[in-house]
């Protein structure tokens, strides 16, 4: 099975590649725990997942670096929102 706008957030990884982010409406915002704030942002196209996010490295149980910021599964965080995108072909899924 593929992984696709349902499942990307299920034990997968990947390196996304920077990127501007999309002009359109998020399909998903998840929301810090503590403040309520978003802190994550999701764009589901055709052709793969763009994260607009403050954080990167490990997120939950998924492994995602961000070619040449962070290269590591350690999670990093920023201080201001950095866009990734990743073709859903070249996420795979983790055990």
């Amino acid at each position: 099975m593929g992984i696709d706008q349902y499942n990307y957030h299920l034990n997968s990884e990947g390196k996304f590649q920077v990127s501007n982010k999309p002009v359109i409406k998020p399909d998903y915002i998840s929301l810090d725990k503590k403040s309520g704030k978003p802190h994550s942002l999701y764009y589901y196209t055709p052709d793969g997942l763009y994260r607009h996010s403050n954080h990167w490295g490990r997120v939950a149980k998924c492994k995602w670096e961000l070619a040449g910021i962070v290269e590591t599964v350690d999670k990093c965080e920023f201080t201001d929102f950095i866009t990734g995108f990743i073709p859903w072909k070249d996420l795979v899924v983790t055990n």
